[in-house]
């Protein structure tokens, strides 16, 4: 039950708001505003990111949801743009992710 209330003041807002341990430690007054979140590791490996790699990408997510044109302010062509371009991410991502993992049910 307590799991449970958790995860529904989190559905409506009051769980508050987190940032990684790197940026509050780089920036300690808004641990009156934010709860750590403890180290963020990057996808895929076990390294963990540092300060300026967090607040990079803080900074370019930001930028995307406030600067960027909502996708029905797009015409046509931008979007095949950006569908383009999110498959030759994935893409990428999926050949040259390095060491691949089995799938979990396979060791079964």
């Amino acid at each position: 039950m307590h799991a449970a209330r958790w995860v529904f003041e989190g559905m409506v807002g009051r769980s508050g708001a987190y940032l990684p341990d790197q940026v509050l430690n780089v920036l300690p007054f808004l641990r009156h505003f934010f709860t750590g979140l403890g180290q963020v590791p990057f996808l895929g490996d076990s390294t963990v990111m540092g300060s300026f790699e967090i607040l990079v990408m803080l900074l370019m997510g930001y930028a995307i949801v406030f600067l960027a044109p909502n996708i029905y302010q797009m015409s046509r062509r931008q979007r095949l743009a950006v569908v383009a371009l999110s498959f030759a991410f994935t893409f990428q991502k999926i050949v040259f992710a390095g060491s691949m993992s089995p799938f979990l049910y396979f060791q079964f």
